[in-house]
């Protein structure tokens, strides 16, 4: 189904030819469309460090913060450390494809991607639409 955000819309679901794991992938994309674009402020970002995974001071949690439990996200507050660094140290596990994963950051991360109240932007909605074509491509 789609997922109406004002202006645009959510990933398209193609349930008919996609594995399941390319359905969790656009699940969790859809996810995070739905999230932000009623309320782009819940991002979490530091204009000085960058991410927060989660931010003490609100609650709010990235994307990748968001599809971790609670409270691994609250351990991770203070990491600066990319999640391809923390995967590969062991630090978290996400049955995520890691380029899947820098992608739905960047799209939490990057301001030009959302509008209030719109939610998504044109530039957000190309960007959307690049990861669904990933996921079709290279999530099997």
């Amino acid at each position: 189904p789609y997922h109406c955000m004002g202006c645009h819309v959510a990933a398209v679901w193609y349930p008919f030819r996609m594995t399941d794991n390319q359905k969790h992938h656009i699940a969790a994309l859809n996810e995070a469309i739905a999230f932000y674009g009623s309320d782009a402020s819940r991002r979490a970002i530091d204009i000085n460090s960058g991410t927060y995974y989660y931010d003490p001071a609100t609650g709010n949690r990235c994307s990748i913060g968001r599809l971790l439990d609670e409270s691994v996200a609250k351990s991770l507050a203070n990491e600066t450390r990319y999640v391809e660094e923390l995967i590969a140290d062991g630090v978290i596990s996400l049955d995520y494809d890691l380029d899947f994963l820098a992608m739905l950051q960047r799209l939490h991360d990057d301001d030009r991607y959302w509008d209030e109240p719109c939610g998504l932007t044109r530039k957000g909605f190309e960007a959307v639409k690049h990861m669904e074509n990933y996921i079709l491509k290279y999530v099997s």
